[in-house]
């Protein structure tokens, strides 16, 4: 049994270490940690986010740093415990094709929170396009360093191209943007091209960039046709422990033991504590691996639909569009069912939900998720591809296990 003088010990230690690392948390939740659509020249689309409030506020919206984006509202109101669905509209029609960087500036007066947003816009007559990839040891870099990109650029035409010469010169452009829109860093070069090639591409980083969440992109540009990819990633400043070449020696000690006796603190408290987020934290994950699956398995049935005689294309994406958001309403109350165990301290009821929603998930029929022009026959014939498709994965295993 925990006594009482322990828990009023740990409160304490718990509110100095808050007050010492500056940390206050939201009074709201998004589903989203990251918007990016790629989409052609003269197109449009449209992408939705979930904002929870855990209590009664106004909130105000606002895009930083983006072209041909806007919202449905920018300003609201919600009780505690309600919810607000908030569609972003993408319009390329009358902006340049290429990269564009910014965010979604959520607040609700005393916490600001910033959702990263990338709009790429790619050329309808695309000969050539490109993949952006940033290898993981470089996902997170220090002011001043060096970020490294793996890209591919490759032929959409087969060689096909009018006066085609076996190979040629794409005007390439790099760009590192914060999630402001502020450009960083902007390079190009002419990159020889024949069929698919490969590159590495290195920029430096100046050593007065701020920390946060940064976006690489790269355009390739070939007469009419212009190709897009980016990706993002953070910088954030090396530790004092990665400098050892200071000699301050004393400090190094001095802090040593500091990190030790917090490291202490927390191993005492561990087992009052038992990591209670964590079940929060991995029932998010799996909700954000479970809504990207069934997405992929409604696109495949609208695929189908499509093709059939009278079909409305309207009604379709609208039903597409509502199942997505019943989808998102179910996440959203699994977490909050998930906060109100947390609230009454049953950790072992919660790890009995996620259990039991995650099986739930990997068990589905998926019958529910059914459009309306699928036959029961067609949806079977989907789901069983699917399923084996999909049950070879990696990915699966790790959900399972």
């Amino acid at each position: 049994m925990i006594k009482i003088g322990e828990v009023k010990l740990f409160l304490g230690f718990l509110l100095i270490s808050l007050a010492f690392a500056g940390i206050v948390s939201a009074s709201f939740e998004v589903d989203n940690f990251l918007i990016k659509l790629a989409t052609q020249s003269g197109e449009g689309a449209s992408r939705e986010i979930n904002i929870y409030s855990e209590s009664s506020e106004n909130f105000d919206l606002r895009l930083l740093g983006l072209k041909g984006v806007s919202l449905s509202e920018d300003k609201f109101y919600l009780e505690s415990g309600e919810s607000k669905i908030v569609t972003i509209y993408f319009n390329s029609s009358e902006i340049e094709k290429g990269a564009y960087v910014g965010s979604l500036k959520i607040s609700d007066g005393a916490k600001d929170v910033f959702v990263p947003i990338i709009f790429e816009v790619k050329s309808k007559d695309a000969f050539f396009d490109t993949t952006l990839d940033i290898p993981p040891t470089y996902s997170e870099v220090a002011p001043g360093d060096k970020i490294v990109a793996q890209i591919k650029i490759f032929d959409l035409t087969l060689g096909n191209l009018a006066n085609w010469s076996g190979s040629h010169s794409l005007l390439t452009e790099f760009k590192v943007q914060d999630v402001f829109g502020n450009t960083i860093i902007s390079e190009s070069e002419n990159v020889l091209v024949d069929g698919e090639t490969q590159i590495t591409k290195t920029l430096s980083l100046p050593k007065e960039t701020k920390e946060g969440q940064y976006a690489f992109s790269v355009v390739v540009n070939y007469k009419s046709s212009i190709g897009v990819s980016s990706q993002t990633f953070s910088v954030k400043k090396a530790s004092f422990f990665s400098d050892t070449g200071s000699g301050n020696v004393t400090l190094l000690i001095v802090v040593s033991a500091i990190v030790l006796f917090f490291l202490l603190m927390i191993g005492f408290f561990v087992y009052i504590v038992k990591d209670r987020d964590k079940f929060i934290l991995d029932l998010k994950k799996y909700n954000s691996w479970e809504m990207e699956r069934d997405k992929s398995l409604l696109s495949a049935q609208a695929k189908i639909v499509q093709k059939k005689k009278n079909v409305n294309a309207i009604a379709l994406k609208k039903e597409v569009n509502q199942k997505i958001r019943e989808l998102k309403a179910r996440q959203m109350e699994r977490v909050r069912e998930l906060g109100r165990l947390k609230n009454k301290g049953n950790f072992k009821e919660m790890k009995k939900k996620v259990n039991e929603w995650k099986k739930k998930g990997y068990n589905t029929q998926g019958m529910e998720y059914k459009l309306k022009g699928l036959s029961t026959g067609e949806m079977k014939g989907l789901m069983s591809k699917w399923k084996k498709q999909y049950k070879g994965t990696e990915e699966y295993k790790k959900k399972k296990d």
